[in-house]
């Protein structure tokens, strides 16, 4: 896992989001305008693992962040995050993601031997997530 997926999920994402969604080649684009790591829209769709992709640009530098949820893949939900990170969701990680999207949930979490603090209860379960290699791997 490297650090900075980590670091940069840790940044409270906030800027401009593009959506992409097709089905039966309908199209559908929608704007971020929350300090939040993924819009409503994405944590919709990652509740039912439907395909899904948005890109956000980071309001830290000139940095775009691509997250894709894949569908189900082996009976999990699979997100491409970042751009370089597959995760294996199941249903209990994507409740977590939910709830803590909605503020309910600790600002930290332990990885190894490190106990790292957030700002907010998504980043902690991001990162928490992001940092065992049984539900993410870098690509």
């Amino acid at each position: 896992m490297k650090t900075t997926n980590v670091i940069i999920g840790m940044l409270g994402v906030g800027a401009i989001l593009l959506g992409y969604y097709s089905t039966a080649g309908i199209s559908f684009a929608g704007v971020n305008t929350s300090d939040k790591l993924f819009s409503a829209k994405f944590v919709s769709k990652l509740d039912k693992c439907l395909p899904y992709t948005e890109t956000t640009k980071a309001s830290i530098g000139n940095i775009t962040l691509t997250n894709k949820i894949v569908g189900k893949q082996d009976g999990k939900c699979q997100v491409i995050l970042y751009g370089n990170t597959t995760c294996n969701f199941n249903n209990e990680q994507i409740k977590e993601i939910a709830d803590s999207y909605k503020g309910s949930g600790t600002n930290s979490y332990s990885s190894g031997s490190a106990s790292v603090t957030t700002t907010d209860p998504l980043s902690a379960t991001l990162g928490k997530l992001l940092n065992n290699p049984a539900v993410c791997t870098s690509n």
